[in-house]
C-alpha cells in the first residue's frame, strides 16, 4: 500500500515538547531575520544618499552617519531602527530613529558637522 507524501512527512516531525521548541525556534529566527533585513534596507538607503553627496561636493568635516548612529545608540542605550540624512540651511543633519528595550520610539537629530545631538 502506498503512503500519502504528506503523511510520511508528518510522521518524521518531532512530537510533544520537541515540536514546540522547533516551532518557537523557527518563529524566532524568522522574526530576527525580518528585523535585520529592514535595518539593512534602511541603512542602505541612508548611505546611498550620503555617498551621492560625497561624490557631488566632497566630504565636509564632521562625523559619518555610522559614527552618529553609534553615538546615539550608546548615549541613549537604544537600538537605531532607521537613519536619514537631510540638508537644512546648508548643513547636513542626521535623523536617527531609536527603539528602547521598553518599546519606546523617538528620533534624535545629530548635526553632522559638530556631532551635537538634540
Amino acid at each position: 500500500m502506498k503512503t500519502h507524501p504528506t503523511r510520511s512527512l508528518l510522521s518524521r516531525l518531532p512530537s510533544g515538547r520537541a515540536a514546540v521548541a522547533v516551532a518557537l525556534a523557527a518563529i524566532a529566527l524568522g522574526s530576527l531575520s525580518a528585523v535585520h533585513a529592514q535595518q539593512l534596507i534602511d541603512r542602505r538607503y541612508s548611505l546611498e544618499g550620503e555617498r551621492q553627496r560625497e561624490r557631488e561636493g566632497g566630504r565636509e568635516a564632521g562625523i559619518s552617519l555610522d559614527a552618529a548612529v553609534a553615538r546615539a545608540q550608546n548615549r541613549y542605550r537604544a537600538k537605531a531602527v532607521k537613519a536619514d540624512v537631510s540638508n537644512e540651511g546648508g548643513r547636513r543633519i542626521y535623523y536617527i530613529r531609536l527603539l528602547s528595550r521598553e518599546g519606546r520610539v523617538w528620533t534624535v537629530r545629530v548635526d553632522a558637522t559638530t556631532g551635537q545631538m538634540d
